[in-house]
């Protein structure tokens, strides 16, 4: 899972490159200032959305491979 902070130096770079110093500055105060204060509650976020998916990913693969096992065993008990 993709850290924020490196996200948002990403950006910076990719920034850096499109837009003036002047624009440039003030995104990058915009960027710390975010980083600072919203950065560490969108990390937690993110990462509690990634474990619920991973959870739910595991459960389902679990609950088919359950199935599949059932019904071979089923079939098995058929063929006798």
């Amino acid at each position: 899972m993709p850290n924020a902070l490196i996200i948002f130096d990403r950006w910076l770079e990719v920034s850096r490159q499109l837009v003036s110093r002047e624009e440039y500055e003030l995104t990058r105060q915009a960027v710390q200032q975010f980083r600072k204060n919203e950065g560490p509650h969108l990390q937690k976020h993110l990462q509690h959305k990634y474990v619920v998916r991973l959870l739910v990913t595991l459960v389902t693969y679990c609950a088919v491979r359950v199935q599949v096992d059932l019904c071979v065993t089923t079939l098995d008990i058929i063929k006798g």
